[in-house]
C-alpha cells in the first residue's frame, strides 16, 4: 500500500511585513469644456449640475437645447453639446 506525501502549505511571501494593497487613484470629474456657450456633457453629469456652475436655472438650459436633450430633462449623454449662454453676473 503506498501513502501519498503530506501535501505542504503553500502561504504568499510577505515583501517588508506590510501586505500590498493596490494603489487607487481618486476621481477627478474633469471640467466642462466651454466653447463659446457651448458645453460638453461628462460622464455622470446632470442638467441641474451643469446649471448650478454657470449659475442658472435648469429649466432655462433645459429650453435653450431641448432639441438636443429631447423629452426627458433627465437623461442627458456624455459627449452631448449644449448651449449655454453667458451668465449675467455682476
Amino acid at each position: 500500500m503506498h501513502t501519498l506525501p503530506a501535501r505542504e502549505k503553500i502561504t504568499p511571501k510577505r515583501t517588508h511585513g506590510r501586505h500590498h494593497r493596490p494603489q487607487e487613484k481618486p476621481y477627478k470629474k474633469a471640467p466642462h469644456r466651454i466653447s463659446v456657450g457651448l458645453v460638453l456633457v461628462n460622464a455622470g453629469d446632470t442638467l441641474s449640475g451643469i446649471a448650478v456652475v454657470h449659475g442658472k436655472p435648469w429649466q432655462e438650459i433645459y429650453r435653450q437645447n431641448r432639441q438636443v436633450i429631447g423629452e426627458d430633462p433627465n437623461l442627458i449623454y456624455p459627449g452631448t453639446r449644449l448651449r449655454v449662454e453667458a451668465s449675467s453676473k455682476g
